[in-house]
């Protein structure tokens, strides 16, 4: 099955709608698209479950349409709209990265009522980004400076094409997927537009722990061991918002849900049952 698209407030988002049964919706980490999920939503359909993955506006090669105005709340409203427009009552909600602080906003201001929500190695404020010595802050401030300096953001893309290209050929976890990696970063990530990844990095509001008390789904909050030291400090907060205990898995990068999806797939399997 193809890409379907879906106007959503005046904005054509490209998604895929596979499989039958218990609904899942996937939104996508930073910058990344469906594809980021590929392994994962292969093994979800084939358990038996219906799975819509979405491409943001700007994220990815597919989504042509581009907010106009491209700040955190408008990008939390376009993922409400979306989900929303299938107009399922019972379903559950997976986000990764940025696309599960989205979910995680939502959710403390009762926008969204999922039956489960599922959180890999997300973040929930602006203090966790900008307070923080970060490789998130780093790159937010780099965008900073070429904006502020009014550099060709071409010049940028370039820098960071170089660096994912080196990047392919140390990690041998990347290097044993490399079409996959290819296709996900150089045909897909980087074919996305800079600013509708970036802004709402530069937005993002802080959250009110207070509003998650009265969710009355079942969260999940997933991270890899082996990932930077502050998305596991990121995501145990998360899970402290909840009450829950974290499930940890052994990958070998921040990226371990789309190149090492079985690592995670059990746990996500076992909850969604």
């Amino acid at each position: 099955m193809g890409y379907k698209y879906l106007d959503v407030g005046g904005v054509n988002l490209p998604y895929l709608d596979e499989g039958e049964g218990n609904t899942i919706f996937l939104i996508p980490p930073w910058a990344a698209s469906s594809v980021a999920f590929e392994g994962l939503r292969e093994m979800l359909v084939k358990d038996g479950n219906r799975v819509i993955s979405v491409d943001l506006p700007g994220w990815g090669a597919r989504s042509k349409d581009l907010l106009v105005d491209k700040d955190f709340d408008n990008y939390i409203d376009i993922v409400e709209k979306f989900i929303k427009s299938f107009d399922i009552k019972v379903y559950n909600v997976l986000g990764y990265s940025l696309g599960a602080t989205f979910l995680l906003h939502l959710l403390a201001q009762k926008r969204i009522t999922p039956d489960k929500f599922i959180l890999v190695s997300g973040f929930h404020s602006r203090k966790n980004i900008f307070e923080l010595d970060s490789k998130l802050k780093k790159n937010t401030k780099i965008f900073e400076v070429f904006k502020r300096r009014g550099w060709s953001l071409s010049y940028l893309k370039f820098f960071v094409k170089m660096s994912y290209f080196i990047e392919l050929f140390v990690n041998p976890p990347y290097l044993l997927k490399g079409w996959y990696y290819m296709r996900l970063i150089f045909f897909d990530a980087m074919k996305g537009d800079i600013d509708s990844a970036i802004t709402p990095m530069f937005t993002l509001k802080d959250i009110d722990v207070r509003s998650l008390e009265g969710f009355r789904g079942k969260p999940l909050v997933i991270y890899n061991r082996n990932e930077p030291w502050y998305f596991r400090q990121f995501s145990e907060e998360i899970a402290d918002m909840f009450n829950t205990e974290p499930s940890v898995v052994d990958g070998y990068s921040h990226r371990h849900l789309s190149f090492e999806p079985e690592k995670a797939y059990n746990v996500i399997k076992d909850f969604i049952k």
